[in-house]
């Protein structure tokens, strides 16, 4: 469940707002890669 926490440290931000499904959205193009995948390698790094 701790991967679920750390998903993204930028998203965590957005979660505690409430708006997370507002910028998961452009976050994704802004970024040119899966949301999916991103969230994934932001949270490993995070965590390491």
């Amino acid at each position: 469940m701790n991967l679920n926490v750390s998903y993204t440290w930028e998203s965590l931000t957005v979660f505690a707002r409430g708006e997370n499904l507002l910028w998961w959205q452009p976050y994704k193009d802004y970024s040119g890669v899966n949301s999916d995948a991103f969230g994934i390698y932001g949270g490993v790094m995070l965590r390491i």
